[in-house]
């Protein structure tokens, strides 16, 4: 049969082929199709309505929290619904990074940025869009430690100050040490320190739990001045003064050094290595680093050893016509050899016996090597009258 067709529409709209069995249209609305039969000239009507479902899924992603040094991965939330099911769901990033979960509305992420979720009506075909900004906080703490004085024989403690570094009630620091002591102050960011050793601050931000440490070294110099006060000796007694001889060395040139006698006398340079001393008695070397307070001492004594009083035996002439003599022995005390004198010290002889000594006083006295002498002894020589 030979037949014509012809579609029309009042509300919609026909792009192509109304005069065919399948038009295209892009409207919604009431299609009516009139087909005439050629031959005969009948024509028949029909209708078909075309609807339209454009409705768009409804989606959106909740706020979603910070990224930080303690939370290191995020799980967003997104919500949809349409009129349609099923919806599917694309989870996209240009500048974070998803773990799992692209295709639930649950992703798992662990780096900030914009996250987009992409939700698709399979029915009709029609997606809508949603996004989320999830930030990050990883700021570390500040730690500041300025550096800390040396201890030593002065400065038996020291404060290592760390008061520049972040505090507040956000903040919490504690203090470690290797090899050292912490006194008092550690919770704080000032500690009182009394030994040697590393010392570490960590301080923690509790909003985001991000850490920060560093250390810092405290030095000591205890290290004591070596102190000798040179040998003993017995005091000359030939000259008025005579010198001591100290040593002393040390890690710095910055000595003090002070001569102390409780029972000598010290005539000169009592601040020098080398006073002068002119009696016997206990001398005590001090000698002070001035750079880190350490002091050492050493004594040496001097004596003062003069010959004490000798045995003096006097022979006594016999007869008017001879003569005594005297003789010195048991020398105690002095430094040999010793000298002998008849004269109170006028003239000494090597000998300690004097022969052919007339009648009257006689002053005895010893001196050793130094030139010490001892107590004057007289001893008289009494030569007997002649008979009648």
């Amino acid at each position: 049969p030979n037949f014509g067709y012809q579609w029309t529409t009042a509300d919609g709209n026909i792009l192509s082929g109304a005069a065919g069995l399948s038009p295209v249209v892009d409207q919604p609305g009431t299609y009516q199709l009139t087909v005439l039969d050629q031959f005969n000239g009948c024509e028949a009507n029909t209708a078909v309505v075309v609807q339209q479902d454009i409705v768009d899924p409804t989606v959106g992603v909740d706020m979603a929290g910070t990224l930080t040094c303690a939370i290191t991965e995020l799980s967003l939330q997104g919500q949809a619904s349409g009129n349609n099911q099923p919806l599917t769901f694309q989870w996209s990033t240009a500048d974070g990074s998803i773990q799992s979960g692209a295709t639930s509305l649950s992703p798992l992420i662990d780096e900030p940025g914009t996250y987009e979720l992409l939700v698709t009506d399979e029915v009709n075909g029609c997606t809508a869009t949603a996004q989320v900004q999830v930030g990050q906080d990883v700021t570390p703490p500040n730690v500041a430690i300025v550096g800390p004085g040396e201890l030593n024989c002065l400065q038996e403690t020291v404060t290592i100050d760390a008061t520049a570094s972040s505090s507040g009630p956000d903040f919490q620091s504690n203090w470690t040490t290797t090899g050292g002591n912490i006194l008092s102050g550690n919770g704080s960011l000032q500690i009182v320190v009394d030994q040697p050793g590393s010392y570490s601050l960590l301080i923690v931000n509790l909003i985001n739990g991000c850490s920060s440490q560093t250390e810092t070294a405290v030095m000591q110099d205890i290290e004591m001045p070596v102190v000798d006060a040179g040998d003993g000796f017995t005091l000359p007694c030939f000259e008025q003064t005579s010198e001591l001889s100290g040593t002393a060395s040390a890690s710095s040139n910055n000595l003090a050094i002070e001569w102390q006698t409780a029972d000598g006398q010290i005539e000169a340079n009592a601040n020098s290595l080398s006073p002068s001393v002119s009696s016997g008695g206990l001398y005590t070397l001090l000698v002070i680093n001035l750079d880190n307070g350490c002091s050492a001492t050493d004594a040496v004594e001097v004596v003062e050893d003069q010959p004490e009083d000798p045995d003096v035996s006097a022979e006594q002439p016999l007869c008017s016509y001879d003569l005594g003599s005297l003789t010195v022995t048991n020398v105690v005390g002095g430094a040999s050899p010793y000298l002998y004198s008849i004269d109170g010290g006028a003239t000494f002889t090597s000998g300690s016996v004097f022969s052919n000594l007339g009648e009257g006083w006689y002053e005895v006295v010893v001196q050793d090597a130094l030139g010490c002498e001892s107590d004057e002894q007289t001893v008289f020589i009494d030569v007997p009258d002649p008979l009648v």
